[in-house]
């Protein structure tokens, strides 16, 4: 061993330098000492970097199994709570393609193993297009796809347009912007089109059914977040496939899809040959300044509906088109003699005695008759009333269903609807000035028509399940 001090040869024994008189004890204490450093941090890095990589590499591949078995069996811990709202609320049936959920004849909610779409029919935007781009038929019946992952509407159809095949028109929800497909290829409109689509508001048109669809999975205590996640494999998890075999053989093709939303209207018709006691009498109900403003009116020119109704001291109205697709609604509206003003529209006689419409722009329009009311309504009106497709039970009556002795926009009674599609109903009863009664929803106070009891049976109509219910 060497003094690093003065570099002589010293022994192992030696506690100082005898050259220069360095201790050699605290040089041997550090060298010693630094040497046990090094190696106790060399060495055990090594070792700790080592098992470090092979437990990353371990929880790496914990990650991608957990995620794996996420995406075979619904990684969504809410999915089959999801599923269950949605069987509940809606007629569910399978396809060659995947899972339907109908909500009425308002909207199909469809899984397929490529997408997740609402099929929202709306014959008004192929009336619209039709008009507006000068051409004879679009070849669809307004059938709106919704797709929830692209944000984007697109109608389908198959017409020729300046001598090319139009097969798709496309509305971009996030863009605010529409978009065709021609011959294949997409192209952006006209600058005439444009403006025009632009000063008619027809985007108002179309996000409203998406509005409405929104509002309806609120109802079922649903968001549109919770449908747009679910996937393929949730739905046939959740799902019995056996039984849903009765539905699927109505459900194989389009065609059916069409054959049902037109039979829909019909039961609209009935009641309406079966309201008219009279024409005196109808003329009567018709005018809004003798019988009030509520109650349920059609045009029967254009096939659409419309509901007012007074709820309280408030006003609301409800605007079917001629499919049944809501078209625009309002609440808080004001009524005088001659008018009822919303924000969006306002309702007014016209020359014809009956109901029109105006935006405030422009000209009015619209011939609608009312369909609905009785001037010898029935007073006493609990129990249970059916047909075929709909059960109405009336409970906790405290005043008589007539607007002789109790005001207009009164709750009387509370009544819970049962639809063969799965819908449900908690609502309340409120006295209208025709002799009828409006549903109105307990919780979210949406319109669900006017029922009109008289003789034993009670008439709904302006809802999505008119007819004749008799008394059980």
């Amino acid at each position: 061993m060497f003094c690093e001090n003065c570099g002589k040869e010293i022994k192992d024994n030696d506690v100082f330098c005898p050259n220069c008189g360095k201790l050699i004890q605290e040089e041997k204490a550090s060298n010693s000492s630094d040497v046990k450093n090094r190696s106790d941090i060399d060495k055990p890095k090594k070792k700790k970097s080592g098992k470090a990589i092979a437990l990353v590499g371990i929880i790496a591949v914990i990650i991608a199994v957990i995620i794996l078995v996420m995406k075979m069996f619904g990684g969504n811990s809410n999915t089959k709570e999801i599923v269950e709202k949605l069987k509940t609320s809606t007629t569910v049936s399978k396809t060659e393609n995947g899972y339907e959920f109908t909500y009425g004849d308002m909207w199909t909610l469809c899984y397929t193993k490529e997408s997740a779409f609402v099929i929202i029919p709306d014959s008004t935007l192929s009336e619209y297009f039709e008009e507006a781009w000068g051409i004879g038929e679009l070849g669809d019946d307004g059938t709106v796809r919704y797709n929830l992952k692209t944000e984007n509407l697109n109608m389908y159809c198959d017409a020729e347009v300046e001598g090319e095949n139009l097969s798709v028109i496309t509305y971009d929800v996030e863009e605010d912007e529409i978009t065709f497909i021609v011959d294949g290829e997409r192209y952006e409109l006209k600058k005439k089109y444009a403006q025009q689509i632009k000063k008619d508001d027809i985007a108002i048109m179309l996000k409203s059914g998406i509005d409405n669809f929104v509002d309806d999975l609120n109802y079922i205590d649903l968001t549109k977040e919770d449908v747009a996640h679910l996937t393929y494999k949730d739905i046939k998890s959740n799902v019995d496939d056996k039984e849903l075999k009765t539905v699927k053989k109505d459900k194989e093709s389009e065609v059916p899809k069409k054959e049902e939303t037109e039979p829909k209207e019909e039961p609209v018709k009935e009641p309406q040959e079966e309201s008219s006691e009279s024409s005196e009498e109808e003329n009567v109900l018709t005018d809004p300044i003798t019988m009030g403003w509520a109650g349920t009116y059609k045009d029967d020119d254009s096939g659409e509906r419309l509901v007012i109704a007074s709820i309280g001291y408030e006003w609301s109205y409800v605007m079917y088109t001629a499919s049944g697709q809501v078209e625009q609604k309002e609440s808080g509206c004001s009524a005088g003699k001659d008018y009822l003003e919303g924000q969006y529209y306002t309702f007014y006689k016209n020359e014809n005695g009956l109901l029109g419409v105006t935006s405030g722009a422009g000209q009015g329009w619209g011939n609608y008759r009312r369909i609905s009311g009785t001037s010898t309504p029935d007073l006493e009106i609990e129990g249970t009333y059916e047909n075929d497709t709909t059960i109405i039970t009336v409970s906790e009556q405290m005043a008589e269903a007539s607007t002789e002795y109790v005001p207009t926009g009164a709750d009387i009674a509370a009544i819970h609807v049962k639809y063969n599609n799965g819908l449900e109903i908690n609502g309340r009863l409120y006295t209208q000035g025709d002799g009828g009664l409006a549903i109105v929803d307990s919780i979210s106070k949406e319109i669900y028509g006017t029922a009109t009891f008289k003789n034993g049976q009670v008439e709904v109509t302006g809802s999505g399940f008119d007819g004749v219910l008799k008394s059980k």
